[in-house]
């Protein structure tokens, strides 16, 4: 019998496209996010100075727009990246908020509800979105309710935008965007745009060598899965949420809102190299040490890994961010989010101190 032929006319065996992407404006709304989830403040490095810096720097006008569009609202803030990543590219802010200012008020309110984030979307459909947006309480009820939603987070996250009209929440968006940029922003962009620049433009050598998929995961420590839903990845630096990796998507395009590496931020000679703090740090806690005996020899959920130590859901998480940051778990980029351990990471813990202890660089 000949051999089949078959034509692939669906598109899904295109090679991934990655693109490397930095800019202020990405760092603008990362930044909004960190101060948008107070929850997770404790696991920050930007430590709770920064916060408290952010609070002195702010005015009542900027606090009393913020509080109207909600203390929590961080996951909503970030869905505008996908808007920054669209072609042609927002890269500094001003192009951010005048792209922000050209969409209609319902596009605006749609952007922070998740419109355009397909993970989100499991029981909610674009309709029922659209329509809680809108207004429809029933509707509403339905997203602040679902259990996937926001991550089970979109109470606190949205019920506060969703109290506001329609062009009510352009304005005020509009409003703690703008004040954001010119009483926060501005001050913090200078310490951090070379890093940022410096960074991005490593991670750009690194991909004439890498394939996309191992460049994805040397950037952000995250193991891509090939969803055919997936067209493009967006590789984007930050720095607001070290050691955080900010997962966001726009439509077919996903983004990896990854820490900067050390390197990048140009700390002193003498100081003991990050990548050696964390390690350390990591390997310091008894219920991380058990999470890294539970997937040395098979994968593990966040649930299962909590369940295992008897721990809340949201202490796991902590524990599981830590490894990461510290390099030595890897996780899936699909829903099931599934824990492996980096076995190759392990001797640089060893490595790394001798060479400090011994001057080595």
């Amino acid at each position: 019998m000949a051999a089949t032929k078959v034509l692939d006319l669906t598109g899904r065996a295109r090679k991934l496209q990655v693109t490397v992407e930095s800019g202020p404006s990405f760092e603008f709304l990362v930044s909004l996010c960190a101060f948008g989830l107070p929850n997770d403040r404790e696991t920050m490095e930007v430590g709770p100075a920064w916060f408290d810096k952010i609070r002195r720097l702010a005015s009542p006008e900027l606090l009393a727009a913020w509080d109207r569009t909600g203390v929590m609202a961080g996951k909503a803030w970030v869905n505008f990246v996908g808007l920054a990543t669209a072609t042609p590219a927002a890269r500094d802010v001003p192009a951010l908020l005048a792209r922000i200012q050209s969409l209609s008020a319902l596009d605006v309110r749609l952007y922070l509800l998740g419109y355009h984030v397909p993970a989100y979307q499991g029981k909610i459909s674009r309709d029922l979105l659209r329509q809680a947006a809108l207004g429809d309480p029933a509707a509403q009820d339905s997203l602040l309710t679902d259990s996937s939603y926001f991550g089970g987070e979109a109470d606190p996250a949205l019920r506060p935008l969703l109290a506001l009209g329609v062009d009510e929440t352009k304005a005020v968006a509009l409003d703690v965007l703008r004040r954001w940029s010119d009483e926060v922003f501005a001050r913090l962009e200078p310490g951090v745009a070379g890093a940022l620049d410096r960074d991005a433009a490593a991670t750009r050598k690194l991909a004439e060598s890498a394939e996309p998929e191992r460049l994805i995961e040397l950037a952000s420590g995250i193991q891509f899965v090939p969803n055919p839903a997936i067209r493009q990845v967006f590789l984007i630096p930050q720095v607001a949420m070290r050691p955080w990796v900010l997962l966001c998507e726009r439509d077919d395009a996903r983004l990896f809102c990854y820490p900067a590496a050390d390197e990048s931020l140009g700390a002193a000679a003498a100081d003991p190299p990050g990548r050696l703090v964390r390690l350390h740090k990591a390997l310091g806690d008894q219920k991380r040490l058990r999470m890294l005996k539970a997937i040395a020899t098979s994968t593990a959920t966040l649930q299962e890994l909590a369940d295992l130590l008897g721990l809340p859901k949201s202490t796991a998480h902590h524990h599981l961010a830590i490894l990461r940051a510290a390099g030595l778990v890897r996780v899936t980029s699909d829903l099931e989010r599934r824990y492996s351990l980096r076995t190759d990471v392990i001797p640089e813990a060893s490595s790394l101190l001798d060479a400090y202890l011994g001057g080595t660089p």
